[in-house]
Parts: structure tokens; C-alpha cells; sequence
């Protein structure tokens, strides 16, 4: 009797086990996972979706080599424009994280264009490329600044939620744009090409899904004020308007898009561009442009400043009203004082991160569709559940797939 009680205990405790294993299975599977907020984020996980890598090219002549991340050298897939000679140019590129490859774009004497695979390497040492002995000079630009500046391309889509310190509904639609900054740096040549040196900022306003007022701010944490030696602003219709906050100052340059929340409540829409049969053409879309002009010739310090504010991770978004919302680990400017006790509760140690690893915003490297109102990201792009929870090992190109009928282009 005795042993078949054993038996019993035995038995029934591996059926307990099984069935809490298979439990334990179901609770998490990020394939499953209805809800953003229901995801599991690892612990250190930053929600980057950027790599980079440096680079030294050279040419057996001078001329200009395009650098894109897809094979086709679409215009929306440049990412740099590199002068190279027989003198070696060192640069740091920047690129999707999904990247395997990258393309090279170049000139061939018998009048074509060459384009040359270069495998991406996970490795942090510099990589040597050299262009064929058949590249050619080509000088057919009415830009010849062209073939003595370094042109470095970020681009991307910002995806803000608005209830910061409190977890939203995670549509990721509360307010998003898409920007595009390019910036020139001479690489040491006649005094006169300083004066093209600088930054164009593009940004185009695609959606504002919240109820909260926030206008769009934007920080240069590596440059400040002080060394932009002109700018110039221009928006559409005169709707938003872009206000330099601190020109001439010692701190980063900070500037903020005003006028925002007017574009909401237009054709009978509650929001912008977030609704179901209240969608804007893509071609009416707001933008605004701004066009810093930075000389750094014979200033070390304003060069190292110029170059580090072409680097997608000192280019700082935010949202601002009584708070500001910035991406995560990016600090709050120096025109809020109140994060820490704003922020009490969160993550102490990496500004704008709860302690469940969650974010109030997203920078993704490429433009892409926002979700329809009221859809939980999820449901918009199913891949992304995966990619946040395997630490940004998997499916890092979740972006491209969205789900019709949930996304809004």
C-alpha cells in the first residue's frame, strides 16, 4: 500500500509539473502577445534600431561615391555622399540595423555607373574599401561643393505616446513625423567650401493621434548654440511655426515647431491623419525645413561639434507642454526642470524608461506607416512583439511588414 501511494505522489507531481511547464509555456510567447504593453521587455533592452561602422575609402582619381542601403540606390536609401581620391577619407556611417549590405555608387570611364557590394561586418575595427581602377572623375554637378564635402544622410520616422510617466494605449500614433537631415563637412580643403558646411533639418508632420496639446521640439545635443553662425526656417501655410530658442548661447541648440495641435480636427477628423476615412494625402502632408550654416574652419572644437550632430543618437526629438517626452536615455532640455520628480517611479538610472523597460517613444530608421487609432502596434506590425522581446536579436526589419487596414502610409 505503502508503495502505491509512492506511486501516486510520484505520478501526480510529474503531471503538476508538466501542466505547469506548459503553463509556464503559455504565459509568454511574443508571437501571442495581443497587447504591447503585455510584452516582456529584457532587461537593458534600448530599442535601437541603428548600427554603425567606420569606414576608410580610396580611389585610384577623385571623384564622389553614393552610399545606400539597398541595391536599387533609391534617392530614400542614400546615406552618404563621400569625395575620394587616392588619399584615404575615414568616415563613420550610420545605417538600419537590418542592414547586410551596403551599396557604393560611382562613376566608370566608359561613362556608366558602377555599383559595389560591401558586406556589413559585425566588427567595431575600421574597414578598407577601394574603388576600381576604372572609376572615374565625373563633374557634370552644377554643385561642385559636392566633390569637396562629406555628405552624411540620418532619416527616419519619430512615433511618440503621449501619457508620459503613465503607460498609453500603445498605438504609437500620439504624434509622428518623418525626418531627414542631411549635413555637409569639408574635409580640409579651400577656405571657401566652409561656408557650405551645415545642416538641413526636414521635417514632415504625419500624424497626431493624442489629446494632449504637445508641440515637437528638437535638440542638437552635440552642437551648441553658439557655433551656428545663420539659419534660415521655412514651414507650408504658415500653420507651424519653428522658433530657434536659443541662438547665440553656450548650450545645445534647441528649437520648437509651434502650432501643431491646429492641424488636428480638420475634414470632421477628431485627430490628424490617425483615422479611418479621415486620412491625409500624402502630398499634403505639413512640413518644415530648417538650414543651419556652420563654418568650422580653424575651429577644432566646431568641427568635432559639426560632425558629432550628423550622428543620429545626438539628434534628440522630444514633444513639450508643462512636460517634455523624450526618447529613451535622451535627457530633458534645460527648459524643464521638473523631471525628477515628474519622473518618480521610473527607471532611475536612463531617463525616459520605466522600470518594466517601456518607452514613450520610437525612432525608427527608415519612413514608415503609423497606426490607425485605437490599434495596439502590435496589431499593426505582428513582428515587432519578437523584436523587442529577443533584445533586438530577431526580426529586425519588423517595419516592413505592417498589416493592411491597420497602418495608415
Amino acid at each position: 500500500m505503502k508503495k502505491i501511494y509512492l506511486f501516486f505522489i510520484s505520478t501526480l507531481s510529474i503531471v503538476t509539473l508538466l501542466i505547469s511547464c506548459e503553463k509556464d509555456h503559455g504565459v509568454y510567447d511574443p508571437d501571442k502577445v495581443k497587447h504591447t504593453s503585455d510584452l516582456a521587455v529584457p532587461k537593458g533592452f534600448n530599442w535601437q534600431m541603428t548600427a554603425s561602422a567606420n569606414y576608410i575609402i580610396s580611389a585610384p582619381v577623385e571623384t564622389v561615391a553614393s552610399i545606400f542601403t539597398d541595391e536599387s540606390c533609391n534617392e530614400d536609401q542614400l546615406i552618404a555622399q563621400v569625395p575620394v581620391s587616392a588619399t584615404p577619407n575615414e568616415i563613420m556611417l550610420e545605417y538600419p540595423a537590418s542592414t547586410q549590405t551596403l551599396y557604393l555608387q560611382f562613376p566608370l570611364q566608359n561613362g556608366k555607373k558602377e555599383v559595389m557590394p560591401v558586406v556589413v561586418k559585425a566588427t567595431r575595427a575600421t574597414q578598407a574599401i577601394k574603388l576600381p581602377e576604372d572609376a572615374e572623375y565625373e563633374m557634370k554637378d552644377d554643385d561642385i561643393y559636392k566633390y569637396e564635402l562629406t555628405h552624411y544622410i540620418s532619416r527616419g520616422t519619430i512615433m511618440f505616446e503621449d501619457y508620459w510617466p503613465v503607460k498609453g494605449d500603445y498605438d504609437f500614433n500620439d504624434f509622428v513625423i518623418h525626418y531627414d537631415i542631411t549635413g555637409r563637412i569639408s574635409g580640409g580643403g579651400r577656405p571657401e567650401v566652409y561656408n557650405h558646411e551645415g545642416l538641413d533639418i526636414n521635417i514632415q508632420f504625419k500624424a497626431i493621434g493624442g489629446s494632449y496639446n504637445y508641440q515637437l521640439g528638437f535638440q542638437l545635443d552635440a552642437l551648441p548654440a553658439k557655433y551656428i553662425d545663420s539659419y534660415d526656417i521655412s514651414q507650408d501655410q504658415e500653420i507651424v511655426k519653428v522658433k530657434f530658442l536659443n541662438p547665440n548661447e553656450e548650450g545645445p541648440a534647441v528649437f520648437v515647431f509651434e502650432g501643431t495641435s491646429a492641424l488636428k480636427g480638420q475634414n470632421g477628423a477628431q485627430f490628424y491623419n490617425t483615422e479611418k476615412g479621415h486620412e491625409v494625402d500624402k502630398n499634403q502632408l505639413i512640413t518644415a525645413t530648417i538650414k543651419l550654416k556652420i563654418n568650422s574652419f580653424n575651429n577644432l572644437e566646431k568641427t568635432q561639434a559639426l560632425v558629432a550632430s550628423v550622428a543620429t543618437t545626438n539628434q534628440n526629438f522630444f514633444l513639450t507642454a508643462d512636460k517634455e517626452i523624450h526618447l529613451r536615455g535622451y535627457s530633458p532640455t534645460a527648459y524643464y526642470q521638473n523631471y525628477e520628480t515628474d519622473a518618480n517611479g521610473l527607471m532611475s538610472s536612463i531617463p525616459y524608461c520605466d522600470k518594466d523597460g517601456f518607452v514613450w517613444g520610437i525612432k525608427v530608421p527608415v519612413n514608415i506607416k503609423h497606426a490607425i487609432e485605437k490599434t495596439d502596434f502590435i496589431e499593426a506590425y505582428p513582428k515587432f512583439g519578437k523584436w523587442v522581446s529577443s533584445n533586438g536579436t530577431q526580426n529586425k526589419d519588423w517595419y516592413k511588414y505592417p498589416v493592411s487596414g491597420k497602418v495608415i502610409d
